[in-house]
């Protein structure tokens, strides 16, 4: 603790030389930076379209809201998306499919599954292993959104620099 102490007081002096972190330690002087494993790009992307956030079963708002946020991110290969459902919509097909260029599939679930949350987790057990047999089956990260969430434009460089943690 004492030599934190001075190792940080004699940061301070020196703040052109300084790193302060929480997470690691500091580069040694004349080391490179860590760099990214895999390209953005090259991230695979899931996409659980639940339904649970549905106004109606038809309403298509927040998967549409989802898709569109995602495709203004930077370094995007659609190649690389996923959308499981469970909808039986047509709509769903044409939105996914024709209006955003991704890859959908449809999961299989078991009608005896009556409550919410066990019809949700069946349907991510079904999404991940569609999506490590299809988008992510050579990728070394997959990344799951719920439908309804809005990414911000650098979420594939957010999460590409953190995939080695």
């Amino acid at each position: 603790e004492r030599q934190k102490h001075h190792e940080f007081q004699a940061a301070k002096a020196h703040r052109a030389a300084a790193v302060v972190s929480r997470f690691g330690h500091p580069l040694s002087p004349g080391s490179t930076p860590p760099v990214m494993e895999t390209n953005p790009s090259q991230l695979a992307i899931l996409v659980v379209a639940t339904g649970t956030e549905r106004a109606a079963p038809d309403d298509l708002t927040s998967l549409r809201a989802t898709l569109a946020s995602l495709a203004r991110a930077d370094g995007l290969d659609r190649q690389h998306i996923l959308v499981v459902h469970a909808d039986g919509q047509l709509a769903t097909v044409q939105l996914v499919e024709e209006e955003f260029g991704a890859q959908r599939q449809e999961a299989q679930l078991n009608d005896r599954l009556r409550d919410e949350s066990s019809r949700t987790a069946a349907l991510y057990k079904d999404a991940l292993s569609r999506a490590l047999q299809t988008v992510a089956a050579e990728s070394r990260t997959i990344l799951v959104l719920a439908e309804g969430v809005r990414v911000s434009p650098d979420v594939l460089w957010y999460f590409a620099q953190l995939e080695h943690v």
